[in-house]
């Protein structure tokens, strides 16, 4: 883990190393166990560093000198990187020792502006020209650590996180009311834009280049750019499928202890878990750690209640039966609040907390994780836009579009039938499902149709107030950005995976990823959102991911007799599914906080104090799980906590107390 800062006077003059080091010293937290700072002429750079993530880590030495002209600074992790080295001409013996910020240093001497196509994994990089008076930042495509950037008088400031930007006296806090308003309606499609007036978050797959004249920021990295692949046999796409992922997990368990995984009971975290401890196997180590897997359980308080499984362990359990060799713990967040961690992850993410209600349950884990001595921890977050494409979430409409209607309806009642639906509900769907993806005119009318207050759209779950949202234009900035939602019909899974790669909350993922990482300790590390893994999962024929009414058939096939019959028929899991039982322990309380706050003048115009007070005030007795149960479900379940977090990030970036 790494923090970056640089500071160019695009002016001419001398960089201050003063400056210099009051960036470095305000980012200390995400790297205290290694610092540096080099001023060259008009160019200064900072580094802070933490070590024990991966075995090579502690032999980073930053900045990095290259030909006496350029100076770089790296954070991150690479994969492949055993490939690397060879497309380098490096000794196979260094890899053990060579640090990724070296390896990367190499690759830009050979490969200069096309760098980013030859390194695969999670980083972010700064290059200066003393030359050229130059400078250049880039993300790495689909993940990465985040910089962001400045521009004040005559000079360029960049750092990983805002906190080394706001060490400098003359660069204003202040906060962006536009980019809260739009949270608080969960649109974060301003992909450059931070949570504070006048700094820029750097998108991913992006590259911006300054020199005295101009700023200018680059795409350099397009999906849409994949070429297709095309195989004589479906067996070869699983089998291409199998080896990049176990590829891309076998880059994600370097780590200085074997890491952790995240697991549920869906067939993403599963198969990640299945592959690493196939890679365990083959190493042969008798003294490493055993996989940990974690997994979520409901308090003993919860009655039951969910849209889905609310429990996931039983699963789990089959899994580990099948797997002997995996330590399986069940975390339950017993006592938690709904507000457990939220003060601290905001402090070190600069930026409110996203999904409030999943934080207690994943702090939880995190710490039995570290508890137990791992730095890192697997998931599969990415997994239901790649391996596990949910094939009927476009397959119909694509075939529709092409005109093959029959064969849709053939494939839609198969799919029917394995579901359980009766004769009508199935019909009934196939009509509504093919209208709204055929018929954008009606899609864009039923977006634009906007019911009284409080119970549709982004009014049923959103406390902000109903006149802050129409001074802020909310409605009309999601049409403008084309934030959709659920209501979205893709025509095809390239374009499901390319509007999940464009999401703009991906973009500005990796401050919150930085901050987890300074608060617990852990890398969190997603293999099934590796850039080769994607770009396959992008490349192959549509009919992959659906047969024959089965959905989800890629990973299926793959992990056919790797996988227990209770994982793969396994129902959706429902997270958090206890949630009410905190909700109502701590309802007496967050009705005083949010009576304070109403106390604000400036707080009360952003947020609908008294609703969000009605809502506490009326919790029904059992958990709810639609609006038709109770009215203010959504509210409810997500709408207070979001609330809560905006009202925490705006007393900690003012610097009061709550």
């Amino acid at each position: 883990m790494s923090a970056l800062a640089a500071l160019f006077m695009r002016d001419g003059s001398s960089a201050d190393r003063r400056d210099v080091e009051r960036m470095r010293n305000g980012q200390r937290i995400y790297g205290p166990d290694r610092e540096a700072v080099r001023v060259s002429g008009s160019f200064g750079l900072g580094w802070v560093h933490a070590v024990g993530f991966t075995p090579q880590d502690k032999n980073e030495h930053q900045p990095m000198a290259i030909g006496g002209r350029f100076e770089m600074l790296f954070a991150g992790r690479l994969d492949h990187r055993e490939e690397l080295c060879l497309a380098l001409g490096l000794e196979s013996a260094r890899l053990a020792t060579i640090s990724d910020g070296e390896l990367a240093r190499i690759a830009w001497e050979r490969w200069q502006d096309r760098t980013p196509d030859h390194l695969y994994g999670v980083y972010a990089y700064i290059i200066c020209d003393t030359l050229e008076q130059r400078i250049e930042a880039v993300r790495s495509p689909l993940h990465a650590p985040p910089l962001h950037w400045t521009e004040t008088r005559d000079r360029l400031l960049i750092a990983s996180m805002p906190k080394g930007l706001f060490a400098l006296p003359d660069v204003p806090r202040v906060l962006n009311e536009q980019k809260l308003a739009d949270f608080m309606v969960l649109n974060q499609e301003e992909k450059d834009a931070s949570f504070f007036e006048g700094i820029k978050s750097l998108p991913l797959g992006h590259r911006l280049i300054a020199d005295r004249q101009a700023v200018t920021i680059t795409q350099y990295y397009i999906i849409e750019n994949t070429p297709p692949v095309r195989f004589a046999r479906d067996a070869d796409y699983v089998e291409a499928a199998r080896d990049l992922l176990d590829k891309a997990v076998a880059s994600a368990m370097r780590s200085v202890d074997t890491p952790a995984v995240m697991l549920s009971s869906g067939l993403d975290s599963t198969t990640v878990a299945v592959s690493a401890l196939d890679w365990l196997g083959k190493q042969g180590n008798a003294a490493a750690k055993p996989l940990l897997s974690l997994t979520a359980v409901p308090e003993a308080g919860w009655d039951g209640r969910a849209s889905g499984a609310g429990d996931e362990s039983g699963p789990v359990r089959a899994l580990a039966a099948l797997y002997p060799q995996l330590v399986s713990e069940f975390v339950s967040t017993e006592g938690a609040s709904i507000d457990d961690g939220m003060d601290a992850l905001t402090m070190t993410a600069d930026m409110p907390v996203r999904g409030v209600g999943n934080l207690q349950w994943s702090l939880a884990a995190w710490r039995r994780a570290r508890a137990n001595g791992r730095k890192v921890c697997l998931n599969g977050t990415s997994g239901n836009g790649t391996l596990s494409i949910s094939g009927s979430s476009f397959i119909f409409h694509h075939w529709a579009r092409q005109g093959r209607l029959l064969h849709a309806a053939r494939q839609w009642s198969l799919w029917s039938r394995q579901r359980g639906l009766s004769r009508r509900e199935s019909w009934h769907g196939f009509a509504s499902h093919i209208l709204w993806g055929l018929m954008p005119q009606a899609r864009e009318a039923i977006r634009a149709f906007r019911p009284p207050p409080g119970r549709v759209g982004w009014r049923s779950f959103s406390g902000i107030h109903p006149n802050h949202a129409a001074a802020m234009q909310i409605d009309e900035r999601m049409a403008a950005m084309n934030w959709v939602g659920a209501m979205e019909a893709f025509p095809s899974h390239q374009a499901l995976i390319t509007r999940m790669l464009d999401r703009g909350g991906r973009h500005t993922a990796g401050a919150r990823g930085l901050g987890q990482q300074a608060l617990t300790g852990l890398d969190i590390r997603d293999p099934l959102g590796e850039r080769r893994l994607v770009e396959f999962c992008y490349s192959i024929p549509e009919d992959q991911y659906f047969r024959d009414g089965e959905d989800r058939w890629l990973i299926k096939r793959m992990m056919a007799g790797r996988l227990p019959q209770e994982v793969l028929t396994a129902p959706r899991g429902i997270q958090a599914a206890d949630w009410m039982v905190r909700l109502r322990r701590d309802a007496a309380r967050l009705d005083a906080d949010l009576e304070i706050l109403g106390e604000d003048p400036v707080m009360a115009k952003r947020l609908d104090i008294a609703r969000l007070r009605s809502v506490l005030a009326s919790l029904p007795d059992q958990t709810p799980l639609s609006v038709g149960e109770h009215p203010d479900y959504q509210m409810a379940r997500f709408g207070i906590g979001w609330s809560l977090a905006i009202a925490r990030f705006i007393h900690m970036a003012e610097g009061r107390n709550r």
